[in-house]
């Protein structure tokens, strides 16, 4: 088990605030209730119902830090454990759509216009299974942490000297994951095999609602469980169910066809498992972050000849780093079928090569491939945040999420939905030190959340938002800390420390990222670097 460095009491906290809620769909731009508490209201704050989605690394220390801020805590998290990404599971997932769907779908059912505080209902879920339900996460058998575990910690526990300091495998990883949840109370206020639906407040009405489905843990059935929908109301949301859910497959010309035709060649690296599945093959993978590079280093010695396909403007890694049997190749413009393809020879021999030519964007042409994979990266979505969803020409100032799913709007510091601060987000920033980073955004919430913080004027976040947005974008990058991880959370610790200064709460200070700590960091960047051939280790992206 972890050692704990911290303690896991529940901490004094002080003026809370009730805020007015409004539908998230025509809600005004105002100013709130969870700003500038006075100094002088020391009252002992009542306990807010706070539902957690999700018990991977983000909901895990989300729901640690609020239960020891004494705030009443419901996890929800679809799989049987905690754990998210980090979960092996030697299944794999169904495919997704090729290519990806991004247009926004359109609401499920709304809820009623009242609600106890949770009602049942047993029901039946067309088409929906047990895999289908909780699919197999991407965890691959050789997949190892790309970061040291001196840096990749959080306040709460440290990590067992028996794993050490170096990267480790993710059996470990989940270890520690599991190890939180159990010593300091998540799992017991964790519902497993539970699935959030939906997330709304309806307009005039003061809490969330949630909307789940848990699965009947009598029912036998694999292929057609039984589940019972549930609806519960809280007064603040954190969303921590990441985003390594959906895969993005991108648009190319002839992929849907070859799809069709081979499905068991061409896969998403969700589905990668063991390097094995492609000895003796050509194998071509797209994308040009870790996880191809890692999947490349994977494969060589086993599979014939493997092909990276990367965009222009991706980084060219050291072949040191790929391997010898690696070679790299531009983007594939569209994809061929030699000849016509008949039913009958839809299903090749493991050792036949696919009917294919695959069209570069430098104009070459590659044939004599048996397998692609598509390491590309996933979509930004909240299934359950659909009536926040709108296309990316229609965002305004209470939007939330894009119909392109590449962009979460509105939020003071990738944590805090302006319009409706109780709305909060654990894990969107990418490009850090995940569990260090992530860490910080839990404390921030839960010291907003117990009234131990205030959050700035509404047009103090919203000038900080705006300005960001100018300068970033809303694009696939615009949550990106690359290079900026340090000052993010150092921000996030002033902030919260002259807030507890302000407020006069005792024993509150937290501690930024330690000289050690950045120390390490920067000499695991100039590493990194190095060994991918960049030359300045603020283009890495870990």
């Amino acid at each position: 088990m972890p050692t704990s460095i911290a303690q896991s009491k529940p901490i004094e906290v002080v003026n809370p605030n009730v805020i007015p809620f409004a539908n998230p769909t025509s809600v005004s731009d105002t100013s709130h209730c969870l700003t500038s508490a006075s100094v002088d209201d020391k009252t002992s704050p009542a306990q807010k119902s706070v539902a957690v989605i999700g018990a991977g690394v983000s909901g895990v220390l989300a729901a640690a830090h609020l239960l020891r801020r004494n705030q009443r805590v419901t996890v929800f998290e679809r799989s049987s454990s905690a754990g998210g990404i980090w979960r092996y599971i030697e299944d794999q997932p169904e495919d997704p759509e090729y290519p990806v769907t991004l247009a926004a779908e359109s609401s499920s059912e709304v809820f009623p216009d009242r609600l106890s505080s949770r009602t049942t209902t047993l029901r039946t879920e067309k088409g929906l299974t047990r895999k289908t339900f909780a699919p197999p996460g991407p965890c691959y058998a050789g997949l190892r942490s790309n970061i040291p575990t001196y840096l990749m910690r959080s306040s709460l526990s440290a990590w067992p000297e028996s794993a050490g300091r170096d990267v480790v495998p993710h059996h470990l990883v989940n270890n520690y994951i599991q190890g939180l949840a159990q010593d300091f109370g998540v799992n017991s206020v964790t519902e497993f095999n539970t699935r959030v639906e939906e997330v709304i407040k309806p307009e005039g009405q003061s809490q969330w609602q949630v909307r789940t489905l848990r699965i009947d843990n009598k029912s036998t059935k694999d292929t057609e469980p039984t589940f019972f929908e549930e609806q519960h109301l809280f007064d603040a949301v954190v969303i921590a169910s990441g985003h390594y859910d959906i895969p993005f497959i991108p648009k190319i010309p002839g992929l849907s066809t070859l799809k069709k035709q081979f499905p068991e060649r061409v896969t998403h690296s969700k589905q990668y498992r063991h390097p094995e599945t492609f000895a003796g093959q050509n194998v071509v993978v797209v994308g040009g972050r870790v996880s191809a590079v890692d999947i490349c280093r994977e494969l060589d010695g086993i599979s014939a000849k493997t092909y990276q396909s990367v965009r222009e403007s991706t980084e060219t890694f050291n072949f040191n780093i790929l391997g010898d049997q690696t070679k790299q190749i531009s983007e594939i413009d569209h994809i061929v079928l030699k000849n016509q393809v008949s039913a009958d020879e839809t299903v090749l021999e493991q050792n036949n090569v696919l009917p294919v030519q695959l069209h570069l964007k430098d104009g070459r042409v590659l044939d004599g491939v048996h397998a692609i994979i598509f390491a590309t990266g996933y979509q930004l979505t909240y299934p359950y945040l659909r009536s926040f969803e709108v296309p990316p020409d229609q965002v305004t100032r209470t939007s939330l999420v894009e119909s392109t799913k590449s962009t979460v709007h509105n939020l003071y510091k990738d944590t805090f939905y302006i319009p409706d601060p109780t709305l909060t987000f654990v894990g969107t920033p990418f490009d850090i030190v995940t569990f260090a980073c992530f860490d910080y955004q839990a404390q921030a919430i839960a010291q907003v959340l117990s009234g131990a913080a205030a959050l700035p004027s509404h047009d103090t976040m919203r000038a900080e938002y705006e300005t960001r947005l100018t300068a970033k974008t809303a694009s696939r990058q615009f949550h990106s800390l690359r290079g900026s991880e340090i000052e993010y959370v150092q921000g996030l610790v002033d902030w919260l420390n002259s807030e507890a200064d302000r407020l006069g709460v005792k024993g509150q200070h937290i501690e930024g990222y330690s000289k050690e700590w950045i120390e390490g960091y920067w000499i695991l960047q100039k590493r990194v670097s190095a060994a991918l051939g960049l030359q300045d280790p603020a283009q890495l992206e870990t």
